[in-house]
């Protein structure tokens, strides 16, 4: 999978290589990048960050990685990768992350993202393969495709649909809890939510500064609670909307969700750019 960074301003290209010995072979992801997509240099190995501190299963082929910019944040590169696995070369596809210039791919998941519906059929050897990334389809929907039932005559591509930026969401076990971001500074004016508050459900910002104590004016009780479901909401305090008095001081965010999901944030300079 190769392509051109715009953050990296050059050509990248992530793609299999066996790693090991005769009797311990592996397929991993190596890392290269270019400026005239004529000599690439290698750049490694990728490495995996497993959730929870996780220790990385002892057989694991990664056969494609379908590594992609995601167009609405291209610092960050998605990956519906592929698992392959077992005697039986099964497979099932892998949701995966990594920052521009990075050789680690985090592991979100530490199972299957999706597994296919049993009306689909029998999913034979080197079935449910990724075919490269998600693409955007609607205002408020992405889709990613999948291959089926490979080496069969009922061998085909099928659509899956996601919510736009809803790869993952923070999603409170028992109905309310907080979320607390690490240290982080920014440019623009709003703070944009895409968030889904169920029966009676809301979410609250605060805005603390890097020591944990919470800025006058953006404390939760100041917090002007974000019902509905919205793909880009702007949070708002009694004072209003606008952060950008903070921008470029070291912040925290605290969000606390009640019924709620929180998919994405992301401060912008005007609404809906």
């Amino acid at each position: 999978m190769a392509f051109w960074s715009e953050v990296e301003n050059r050509y990248v290209c992530y793609y299999r290589n066996w790693h090991g010995g005769k009797k311990d072979q592996i397929r991993r992801i190596r890392r290269a990048t270019t400026t005239d997509f004529a000599a690439f240099q290698d750049e490694g190995l990728m490495e995996y960050s497993y959730p929870n501190g996780g220790a990385p299963a002892s057989y694991e082929h990664h056969y494609v990685n379908g590594t992609h910019p995601y167009p609405r944040a291209p610092h960050q590169y998605m990956a519906l990768a592929a698992l392959f696995q077992g005697e039986k070369a099964e497979t099932y596809p892998l949701f995966m992350t990594s920052r521009a210039g990075s050789l680690v791919y985090d592991r979100l998941f530490p199972g299957p993202y999706f597994k296919p519906a049993a009306e689909i059929g029998p999913q034979i050897a080197r079935s449910n393969f990724p075919a490269e990334n998600c693409v955007q389809t609607g205002p408020r929907e992405l889709s990613f495709y999948v291959g089926h039932q490979y080496r069969s005559g009922a061998n085909h591509l099928r659509r899956y649909a996601l919510r736009l930026d809803g790869f993952v969401a923070v999603s409170p076990t028992n109905g309310v809890g907080e979320l607390l971001t690490k240290p982080l500074t920014f440019a623009g004016k709003r703070l944009t939510l895409n968030y889904r508050a169920r029966s009676n459900g809301k979410v609250r910002v605060e805005i603390r500064r890097a020591d944990g104590t919470p800025v006058t004016g953006y404390a939760l009780a100041d917090s002007v609670p974000m019902t509905g479901d919205e793909i880009d909401g702007a949070a708002a305090w009694n004072s209003g909307a606008d952060v950008s008095a903070l921008a470029g001081t070291p912040v925290q965010l605290r969000f606390v969700l009640e019924n709620a999901d929180l998919f994405a944030m992301q401060f912008k300079s005007q609404p809906n750019k």
